[in-house]
Parts: structure tokens; sequence; C-alpha cells
């Protein structure tokens, strides 16, 4: 498969609002994704173990799309059709309050799913959420 061309980071889309402390960020492969949505900032993603791609968090999902593996640092326009590089938060703290709900996925499952060492990646701390194991 194709990578699009693309610039991986510009000085004005950086947007200090999203409470995220990066310790570590990467450039990571996502995945194509069926409609090519605009992934925001502070997006979770979950890394697919047959793909060995990043893809949209699910909840209860196959494959390791179950658990929140990293954070998106910038908006990023998704591909239908080719991979995409991305530059994703892999390690540090985000605010429980500025993570975006993936589309078709109830708030009740993320906060789940974020407050389960299962099912999150031991390197992200959520900020701002009670009863985090």
């Amino acid at each position: 498969m194709a990578l699009e061309t693309n610039e991986l980071f510009d000085s004005d889309t950086v947007d200090p609002t999203p409470r995220m402390a990066p310790r570590h960020a990467r450039v990571k492969t996502l995945a194509p994704v069926s409609s090519a949505p605009l992934i925001p900032r502070a997006y979770p993603l979950a890394y697919n173990t047959s793909t060995q791609k990043l893809v949209p968090w699910t909840d209860g999902g196959a494959n390791g799309t179950g658990v929140v593996n990293c954070f998106t640092l910038e908006e990023k326009q998704s591909s239908a059709t080719d991979d995409v590089q991305v530059v994703v938060m892999t390690e540090g703290m985000i605010h429980y309050d500025d993570i975006v709900l993936p589309s078709g996925e109830m708030q009740a499952d993320l906060k789940a799913a974020l407050q389960a060492f299962a099912t999150r990646s031991n390197l992200l701390v959520i900020d701002g959420l009670e009863a985090a194991q």
C-alpha cells in the first residue's frame, strides 16, 4: 500500500488548548480509515496487531484495537485508501476532558477503557479521571 504525501508538522498546527504533556512523540503509520475522516488532536488510537498499523480505538475491538495505545498530537486528514503518517504521543500525560471521543463510540466505554491498565498503555497517564486503576 502506498503512503500519502504530506507534511508531518507545521508551526500553525500546534494548538495549546488540549492539556497534553508528551514525554515521547513518534511518527507512526495510520491505516486507511473508511470515509477518510479528519482525525483531531487528542484522538485515541490503537495498534492493530494483525496489520501492525494504528487504527482508531474501538471498544472491545479485536487484534489490539480495543486498547488505547497513543493519542494524536496534531489534527490530521486520514485517507480511505492509503496509509498516513501521524505524530502521536506514545508516553505522557493527557487530561481526560480533552480526549476526543471516536465517532460511534460511547463516552462510558472510553472512560472504562482508560481506567483499566488492560485496555490502555501503561505509559499514558490520564489526568482528571477518577478511579483509574
